[in-house]
């Protein structure tokens, strides 16, 4: 998975460096696609890692009372 997220950014920067090398307005709405395109996916992988360090963060709590076991002898 890692290597596919890899190959998609390296597309879009080489698109984005080729569509701005080429200069024309039709292209600039594309440029702008991406863009949002590459932007909305770093800010999801960025809300990913900062759930994952809350959830890690968090101090384990006991749910419950917590009751000493009493050891009864029968005889």
């Amino acid at each position: 998975m890692k290597k596919l997220t890899t190959f998609i950014i390296a597309s879009a920067v080489f698109e984005i460096i080729a569509l701005v090398l080429i200069g024309k307005q039709a292209s600039h709405w594309i440029l702008d696609a991406i863009v949002a395109l590459v932007l909305l996916y770093l800010a999801v992988m960025a809300l990913a890692g900062w759930r994952k360090q809350v959830k890690i963060d968090l101090p384990q709590v006991q749910k419950g009372r917590i009751v000493k076991k009493r050891h009864w002898r029968m005889f």
